[in-house]
């Protein structure tokens, strides 16, 4: 199945007054400048890729990949203002985990979320737009059975939208998903919640080991899995004590009862804000369900 990717760049040219460009009264011309600021921009992936990211001094913050061999959008690296990654990418012990993406679990009862169980994820056009250090992503994507490939099960559109980072190198990414169902209703399902694990679907963080040294804040008060997914919350965050810096996500828009899967330990670190935690959604033919979430990096 083809798919289209454009791309628009827009740049912006500041006007600055003369006055900007004298020098400070306290600088003279023997003392040395004061460092510049880092300087970050947005760009195409280089090469055959397909995505964005976002650059400082020449180094990735962020890629945004629309081309992988699962056919999910992902981003991967996801840099801290200190210049740490916390996004794991196919880990061995997950290798469909992909950093941040998004994926259902159960579409009508066929498996969207591991490899080669039936259900296909597919990126039907992508237009990406530029401008200076923040960037759009709107995305066309269907779910169909690949037992029955000429029948979309599901439709979405998705907009990324990448900040620009601030003064102290923080920025925010926001997800917007409105998922429209085909011909017949769609079952939204998950493994049930277990012990040690199960209840999982939608957006999906996979963190780096090194985070399970962060505290972990929940909206609901609660700081360990089993009892942070038994409450409803609309953020969770995982925060370095020393630095200030970590990552909080932000539910903006989705079930009112959603709650959060949220495991830290040294071998697994895992943030999913679940739809379909303890029961199943129904989006009824023709119907749209719209979920909405931000994440916030940095301080």
């Amino acid at each position: 199945m083809s798919h289209s990717i454009s791309r628009r760049t827009f740049t912006r040219l500041a006007f600055l007054p003369l006055a900007a460009f004298a020098l400070p009264l306290s600088q003279s011309f023997g003392e040395e400048p004061a460092p510049a600021a880092p300087r970050f921009w947005c760009e195409f992936l280089p090469g055959d890729q397909k995505g964005v990211r976002l650059m400082k001094d020449g180094q990735p913050v962020w890629e945004f990949h629309l081309d992988g061999p699962e056919r999910k959008p992902f981003i991967a690296p996801l840099c801290l203002p200190d210049g740490r990654n916390v996004a794991n990418l196919r880990p061995k012990d997950h290798v469909w985990h992909l950093g941040v993406w998004f994926s259902w679990k159960y579409l009508n009862g066929v498996n969207y979320w591991e490899p080669n169980q039936g259900g296909e994820t597919l990126v039907k056009h992508a237009d990406i737009q530029i401008d200076g250090a923040s960037a759009k992503a709107e995305i066309q994507m269907i779910y169909r059975d690949s037992k029955a490939p000429e029948e979309t099960v599901l439709s979405e559109t998705r907009n990324v939208i990448f900040g620009a980072p601030d003064e102290s190198g923080t920025y925010e990414i926001e997800f917007r998903h409105a998922f429209t169902a085909g011909s017949k209703d769609v079952e939204l399902d998950r493994t049930p919640p277990h012990p040690k694990g199960g209840g999982y679907a939608g957006l999906g963080i996979r963190l780096t080991n090194e985070t399970s040294q962060m505290t972990v804040r929940c909206e609901n008060g609660e700081t360990e899995m089993l009892k942070i997914r038994e409450k409803p919350a609309s953020w969770i965050e995982y925060r370095d004590e020393k630095t200030g810096n970590g990552l909080k996500l932000t539910v903006l828009e989705g079930p009112a009862d959603g709650c959060f899967y949220a495991q830290s330990s040294p071998t697994y670190c895992f943030i999913n804000p679940c739809p379909v935690m303890h029961h199943t959604l129904t989006i009824p033919a023709g119907e749209t369900l719209k979920l909405a979430y931000r994440i916030r990096v940095g301080k």
